[in-house]
């Protein structure tokens, strides 16, 4: 048969207790160690249980239960002291069953060792009238509580993991806003598109010499803006039609402070056309480039006004507001404010060649 492994221990254990009655105090706290040590040495030796022992009893502190209460002089309470004090065991074993806590009990387990012990003492002074003797009792072990700067995970380490955390929170924040700003902006523009289309604009991407805005429809009237112009003169009158008449000459010209003006219009000149447009889609597309005027650049066969405007003319009034500085998006919502109109003045100005 295999022989059980032999354990070696080692440990110092504090707050072990003992009442010794009969008496009210511990004379000398040295003796008493000493024929303590020297007792429980030999217990131990004769247990057969341990090898290799060494045992050291140090008295720690008495709690004394004589008084002069009325139970005490009455005699219905002994005299006793309660005892307490510290251990140091280092010990071989080769029983597994015979714990620290059964070594530390052990000298004074039975009543004949508590006896022994109790003849150990009278030989002292003091203790002629100790009369007996508890069993030690052995204190409750507490794991003790794991010092965060000494084992696990460095307090450093935790203070790192959170402020990453954080930091991960406030990144994942900022994209999920860019990203719900980014989908607010596309909606804004769909709502834009859905607006343009339904008074007859719809977006149309900048070819080659566009402006940055380029939309479908039209809107304006211009017999006000040009001061020479009478409503009289335009075709609207005739079902719709166009109506043209010669850009007058005169100094109160909408394009007289330009002095580019004559010399861009040599060899030809300048028509202002009225067009009444129906409501609903228009089916033209206006463009504002290099920031001018809006400029019509396509017209679809579908269109209403497709037999009355022309690629190139450029849109100069709304029911007789001026548009000219406007960009063909904010151009496009003036004209889906009066999509429901029977009828919206588009007022053009057309470059004709002389004849």
């Amino acid at each position: 048969e295999t022989p059980a492994p032999t354990v070696k221990i080692d440990k110092t254990t504090s707050g072990l207790t003992t009442t010794l009655s009969g008496i009210c105090v511990v004379g000398s706290a040295a003796e008493w160690s000493k024929a303590t040590t020297d007792f429980f040495e030999l217990q131990y030796k004769e247990s057969g249980k341990m090898t290799d022992t060494i045992v050291k009893v140090t008295f720690t502190s008495q709690q004394s239960n004589c008084g002069s209460g009325r139970r005490n002089t009455r005699g219905l309470q002994a005299n006793s002291v309660e005892v307490t004090y510290e251990q140091a065991l280092a010990y071989s074993t080769s029983d597994s069953s015979f714990t620290v806590d059964k070594a530390l009990e052990y000298p004074l387990s039975t009543s004949q060792q508590q006896d022994e012990y109790i003849a150990t003492l009278k030989e002292l002074d003091g203790y002629s009238d100790l009369t007996s003797v508890s069993a030690i009792s052995v204190p409750a072990t507490i794991a003790p509580i794991p010092n965060p700067d000494t084992g696990g995970v460095p307090q450093w380490a935790i203070i790192v993991i959170i402020l990453i955390g954080i930091l991960a929170l406030v990144v994942l924040f900022l994209i999920v806003l860019r990203k719900r700003r980014a989908t607010s902006n596309a909606e804004g523009y769909v709502q834009e598109e859905a607006t343009y289309e339904q008074s007859g604009l719809g977006s149309r991407s900048s070819g080659t010499g566009l402006g940055d805005e380029t939309v479908e429809t039209m809107d304006y009237d211009y017999a006000k803006a040009y001061g020479g112009l009478s409503g009289d003169a335009s075709l609207s009158e005739a079902g719709g039609t166009m109506g043209t008449h010669n850009a007058p000459q005169a100094t109160n010209t909408i394009f007289s402070d330009d002095p580019t003006f004559n010399e861009a219009y040599d060899g030809g000149h300048e028509e202002v056309i009225d067009i009444f447009a129906p409501s609903g889609k228009l089916g033209v597309v206006i463009d504002t480039p290099n920031d001018d005027a809006p400029v019509v650049h396509a017209v679809k066969d579908s269109s209403p006004i497709a037999n009355q405007v022309r690629v190139g003319d450029k849109l100069v009034a709304v029911d007789d507001e001026d548009v000219r500085a406007m960009t063909a998006i904010k151009v496009s919502k003036l004209i889906s404010k009066k999509s429901t109109q029977e009828s919206r003045k588009l007022t053009i100005i057309r470059y004709v060649a002389n004849s």
